[in-house]
C-alpha cells in the first residue's frame, strides 16, 4: 500500500494499543500530514486494516475521516486523536467518525497528534496508564492551566546590540508606535525615556522577554538569535513570534512561530515599514490557498447526494478543492435542510444562514431567478448569501444551476 507500513506489533499511546488478540491483528501506518496528498493513499486497501494510525493529520482530518467514510468504514468505527503522546501535556479527545469532526472543533486539541482508528480504542479506559499517575496529570492540568492564564504584552519588544542596529530600531519603534526597546549597558549613553537598558548577558534578557511579550523583533545576525532563543523553545502555540532584521534593514524575516504566533504578520508589518523585503518561509504562506465560501439555494427535499455533487462540480469548475471551503451560506428557511445538514456533518463544514431582508441589500445579481421572485419575494439565494458570507461585492462562480441546486462561489475577504 503506498504510504503505509503494515505492524504485527506496536506499543500504546495514551492507554491505547495499537493491536490487541480480540480487537486487532492488523494495523496500518500513514503519514496525514497537510503536504500530504490524501488522494494518493489506497484508502480501500487502509478500511480493510482492523487498526489504521495516522501522523500529522489533524490538519487534514475532514478528509480523512470523509475518505474512509465513503471507501465503507463505519461511521460508528472508534477514533482517538492523542496530542502530546507519553508526555505531560497528553490530552485525548475520543469519538467516532461520525461525530470527531464535530468535537475537533470545539476541542483545544492541537498538533502535534496521533489519530488511532480502530476497536482498539475502546480499551482506552482499562489501560488507561496516564491516570494511574497523579503527579503526572497535576503537572499536566497545571501546564495547560498556566498557559491559558499566561498575560503577555501585545506590543513587540525590540532588540538591538550594536550602534548601527539601535538607529533602524528606534526608526521601527517609531514607526510602530507601541514597542519597548532594550539595548546593552555599551550603548546606554544613547538612551532615552523610550529605551531600556539591561544589566545582564542578552540570553538572560531573552529569558524574561520569552513569557513576557507576543512578539520579539531583534535587530542583528540571525546566527546570534539562534543561539539565544534555542533554551527557551516550547512550541510553535505557546513560543512568541521571533522577526530578525538585518542591521542594513535589507530583510525582514519570520523565524519562529510564523503562522500560530503571528511572526509572519509582523516580518510584512516590519518589512513595510522600513521598505524592506519580508522572508516568510511557511507552507501555509508560500502556497497560500484561498479561502472560499460556497452559496446554496436548493428545494425542499433536496438530498445529501444531489447537494454534494452541486458542490463538488462547481468547485471543479472553479479550481478549487473541498479543502478551500470555509463554510456554506444559505437563506434562513433551508437551516434545516436535511441533505444540506448531512452535507455539513460529513465534511465538517459549516452553515452560515441568512434572512430574506438581508438578501433584499444584495444588489449585485448575475440572473435574477423567477421562482426566487415568485416564492420568495429576492431576486436570488445563492448569489447573495455567498457574498454576504464572504463580504465581498463580486463572485468567483456565478450562478449554476443544478436540478434541485443552484451554487454560487465568492472569496473571503480577509481585509
Amino acid at each position: 500500500v503506498p504510504g503505509v507500513t503494515s505492524v504485527v506489533a506496536a506499543p500504546a499511546y495514551a492507554g491505547i494499543p495499537l493491536t490487541h488478540r480480540d480487537h486487532s491483528s492488523s494495523v496500518g501506518i500513514v503519514t496525514g500530514h497537510p503536504v500530504q496528498k490524501m488522494s494518493n493513499i489506497s484508502w480501500e486497501s487502509l478500511v480493510g486494516l482492523d487498526t489504521l494510525i495516522i501522523l500529522m493529520g489533524v490538519r487534514n482530518l475532514p478528509e480523512i475521516v470523509n475518505h474512509l467514510i465513503e471507501h465503507k468504514r463505519s461511521k460508528d468505527t472508534p477514533i482517538a486523536i492523542i496530542q502530546d503522546a507519553t508526555l505531560y501535556t497528553q490530552n485525548v479527545l475520543i469519538g467516532t467518525l461520525g461525530d470527531i469532526l464535530q468535537k475537533a472543533r470545539k476541542s483545544e486539541i492541537r498538533p502535534p497528534c496521533i489519530i488511532i482508528i480502530g476497536e482498539v480504542v475502546k480499551l482506552r479506559k482499562k489501560l488507561d496508564w496516564f491516570k494511574k499517575v497523579p503527579r503526572e496529570r497535576e503537572v499536566a492540568a497545571e501546564l495547560r492551566a498556566g498557559a491559558k492564564k499566561e498575560i503577555r504584552k501585545n506590543r513587540p519588544a525590540i532588540i538591538a546590540i550594536t550602534e548601527r542596529g539601535l538607529t533602524l530600531a528606534r526608526k521601527i519603534q517609531g514607526l510602530l508606535g507601541k514597542a519597548d526597546l532594550f539595548i546593552p549597558p555599551a550603548l546606554a549613553a544613547r538612551g532615552s525615556d523610550s529605551v531600556q537598558v539591561y544589566q545582564n548577558s542578552l540570553k538572560e534578557l531573552v529569558a524574561g522577554l520569552f513569557t513576557t511579550y507576543r512578539a520579539l523583533i531583534f535587530i542583528m545576525a540571525c546566527g546570534i538569535v539562534v543561539r539565544v532563543i534555542a533554551p527557551y523553545l516550547k512550541d510553535k502555540h505557546t513560543d512568541p513570534a521571533v522577526v530578525v532584521v538585518d542591521e542594513g534593514g535589507n530583510f525582514s524575516i519570520s523565524l519562529l512561530s510564523g503562522h500560530e504566533g503571528g511572526a509572519n504578520n509582523w516580518a510584512k508589518k516590519v518589512a513595510s515599514l522600513i521598505e524592506s523585503r519580508p522572508v516568510i518561509t511557511t507552507a501555509s504562506e508560500v502556497f497560500p490557498r484561498p479561502s472560499v465560501v460556497v452559496g446554496i439555494g436548493c428545494h425542499q427535499g433536496v438530498s445529501r447526494q444531489e447537494v454534494k455533487e452541486a458542490i463538488f462540480e462547481s468547485l471543479k469548475k472553479a479550481a478549487l478543492s473541498l479543502k478551500d471551503v470555509r463554510n456554506l451560506a444559505t437563506i434562513a428557511n433551508r437551516k434545516n435542510e436535511k441533505g444540506l445538514i448531512e452535507f455539513s456533518q460529513q465534511y465538517g463544514i459549516p452553515v452560515e444562514t441568512f434572512s430574506l431582508n438581508q438578501l433584499k441589500e444584495v444588489s449585485f445579481f448575475s440572473e435574477p431567478s423567477k421562482y426566487a421572485l415568485d416564492v420568495l419575494g429576492v431576486k436570488g439565494v445563492c448569489e447573495p448569501v455567498a457574498m454576504l458570507s464572504a463580504q465581498r461585492n463580486t463572485l468567483i462562480l456565478k450562478k449554476i444551476k443544478w436540478k434541485n441546486v443552484t451554487i454560487a462561489i465568492a472569496e473571503v475577504n480577509s481585509s
